[in-house]
């Protein structure tokens, strides 16, 4: 076969159960490195597992090699160990992706002209991407995301593992200030802050002066929506018309809806569920506040989705949203706790804050995150690389 000169990136990433053909944030990262010139090929594996749901969710993900808005996508099966070893020195999940896409990968490159490895998440996919390097020597990045890299810092060998990763690799790329604070604790410097980009799509609706609050994300005890919702019946009490809407599913689904129950609330806090974009973007547009505060957030990206559409954001301080998110000037910042999260959404329904400002500056802080903008700050990293 004839070898393709075109610059080509690799990506690694895998499939998630997101409605993307893979992944919805690394597909748009892909996309737009398509839209400046480069071909893009992706690995996607999916792991194995003994779940007849699973495998619908995942149905047509699995096998094959598919061009899906200009990325070349090739999907395989992987072994999966879940977290059997997960703190020892044996990165079993790492090895096993390496190893069934190692043939994929010595034709990738045979055939192709790599212009650098595009690994996306820190435990598996840096595994992969420490043995490209070393293997292939070409420019390779490693981007940090969040649970997984924040759940290695908590460890012995987990913080070996980051320390053994910065040392092969060329450069981490983190998206928010958070995870290079959390760099530099460990005396790493070799890594860049590039924020993801949201979609602008943006629901025409007149806002309206309503009490409406919105909060959206997966269900799980981090993204703390029990105190938002504890919050609320401390709003509810001064504002008898305010609403909680509460979009995403997750394993925290029937805890929060009995807070909601002994809490008399509802009728005033609805599920909403996973539903599509236009809806939530319509849900944005018709609330006055986004909240969210959860922990262990690398950026959120849910945030400026928030933002660019009129929301005022709550979020967590020293969290990753925390410096795209100013306290008092596009949002607001607290500690994760009910009183305080009450108090600044008072603040906020009783205009003690200048809203429409902080609202126009939320927009336009939101006007600053694009794809196209991402990708050329990537490109901008290898030639820095390259030109060491």
């Amino acid at each position: 076969m004839k070898k393709n000169n075109k610059k080509t990136i690799l990506v690694l990433t895998h499939v998630i159960r997101d409605k993307s053909p893979y992944c919805v944030f690394v597909h748009n990262h892909a996309k737009a490195l398509v839209k400046k010139g480069y071909k893009v090929i992706v690995l996607a594996p999916v792991t194995i597992k003994f779940s007849r749901k699973y495998w619908n969710i995942v149905k047509g993900k699995t096998k094959g090699i598919k061009i899906i808005d200009g990325v070349e996508v090739h999907f395989f099966k992987r072994l999966g160990f879940s977290n059997l070893l997960y703190k020892s020195k044996i990165n079993l999940n790492g090895m096993s992706y390496y190893y069934f896409a190692k043939r994929k990968i010595k034709k990738i490159f045979k055939n192709n002209d790599v212009y650098f490895v595009d690994a996306h998440m820190f435990k598996i996919e840096g595994y992969v991407a420490r043995k490209l390097k070393q293997k292939y020597n070409v420019p390779t990045l490693l981007t940090l995301h969040g649970t997984n890299f924040f759940k290695n810092l908590t460890f012995e060998n987990g913080i070996k593992d980051i320390k053994k990763t910065a040392n092969i690799i060329d450069s981490y790329v983190v998206v928010s200030q958070k995870f290079g604070k959390d760099l530099n604790n460990l005396n790493i410097t070799n890594y860049r802050v590039i924020f993801n980009g949201i979609n602008y799509y943006q629901k025409k609706f007149e806002r309206s002066n309503n009490f409406n609050i919105i909060s959206v994300g997966t269900l799980v005890k981090r993204k703390n929506f029990d105190l938002t919702i504890k919050a609320f019946s401390i709003v509810k009490k001064k504002y008898k018309d305010a609403k909680l809407n509460i979009i995403g599913e997750g394993v925290e689904y029937d805890n929060l809806k009995k807070l909601v129950a002994d809490l008399s609330l509802n009728n005033d806090v609805a599920f909403l569920g996973q539903i599509n974009n236009d809806l939530v973007y319509q849900y944005f547009a018709n609330s006055s506040i986004f909240v969210l505060p959860s922990v262990n957030e690398g950026f959120g990206i849910v945030y400026p989705e928030a933002m660019y559409n009129g929301c005022i954001p709550i979020g967590t301080i020293n969290e990753g949203i925390d410096g795209f998110i100013e306290n008092e000037v596009n949002g607001f910042l607290c500690n994760p706790n009910s009183e305080k999260i009450a108090k600044i959404i008072i603040d906020i329904f009783s205009n003690k804050f200048d809203n429409d400002k902080i609202r126009e500056n939320a927009i336009n802080k939101a006007k600053e995150l694009n794809w196209n903008r991402n990708a050329e700050e990537y490109l901008d990293l290898v030639n820095d690389i390259l030109n060491k």
